[in-house]
């Protein structure tokens, strides 16, 4: 794990399975990404009866409240799914 430095670009990466979302966050340093935190959750309730695409929103959203701490007043990419990346 690396140490949280503020001022630096970050980039979250999430997963989605049947049950579960999860995401990683990392620093980008120089063209390398090394891991600050982790994050997972259950699907609740309807959210298990999700269409492919909505779980992937479900656990971008449940990534920014788990590292608001982290993400707040910094600069940070977003990935989620195997090719999809966007800036936050």
């Amino acid at each position: 794990m690396y140490i949280y430095l503020k001022f630096k670009t970050y980039k979250f990466k999430t997963g989605v399975s049947q049950q579960t979302v999860g995401a990683i966050l990392n620093v980008l340093s120089g063209d390398e990404e090394k891991p600050v935190a982790f994050s997972s959750r259950q699907l609740r309730g309807p959210e298990v009866r999700y269409s492919v695409t909505e779980p992937e929103s479900v656990a971008i959203v449940a990534a920014l409240y788990h590292f608001v701490y982290y993400l707040h007043g910094t600069h940070v990419k977003t990935a989620a799914g195997p090719s999809r990346e966007s800036a936050v």
